[in-house]
């Protein structure tokens, strides 16, 4: 009589396949580990560079807010006209030259532009008083109001701004 025949496995190995040893299964883990988290870095990167960006615009930002507090400041002290110049300020010891330079623009002086505003004439929050090139920040720049706010203005907004402020100044 034969003997009967064991049943087969339900899912047969391949020939010479060996189970995961417990330094095969870490390796595997530490690998797609090591590839998940290269994967998030990689998301969170551009995050990153924004933040740095923005980090940046809000620095120069609050400096030529501080020019163009300064300058009203100095012109009222004086009794002059018009808000004071940015080499006014600062031979006169109203600011500090560090806080006339956008930190980023790579330059050792200010490139910062006054925009002459009467103390005396007709002056709203629409009113530039101060603003940087756009070079400062690749594409637009912060411009100062005469109400004391900054904003970051971008391509053509900013064009439009900065040609209104010069525009007023050659007048």
């Amino acid at each position: 009589m034969s003997e009967p025949k064991e049943d087969p496995p339900s899912h047969p190995r391949p020939s010479g396949h060996r189970p995961f040893s417990p330094l095969r299964l870490g390796l595997t883990t530490a690998i797609v580990a090591g590839t998940l988290s290269l994967m998030v870095v990689g998301l969170l990167f551009p995050m990153v560079r924004r933040g740095q960006a923005l980090d940046r615009r809000l620095i120069c930002g609050s400096n030529l807010k501080g020019v163009a507090t300064a300058s009203r400041i100095y012109a009222n002290d004086v009794g002059l006209a018009v808000t004071a110049s940015i080499e006014s300020l600062v031979e006169q010891g109203y600011m500090s030259s560090e806080r006339t330079i956008c930190p980023y623009s790579g330059l050792s002086t200010s490139n910062y532009v006054m925009a002459p505003v009467s103390r005396t004439g007709p002056v709203d929050n629409r009113t530039i008083v101060a603003f940087e090139p756009k070079s400062n920040h690749g594409g637009g720049g912060n411009v100062v109001y005469a109400d004391g706010h900054a904003a970051f203005a971008t391509g053509d907004e900013y064009d439009r701004l900065v040609a209104e402020a010069t525009a007023r100044v050659q007048r």
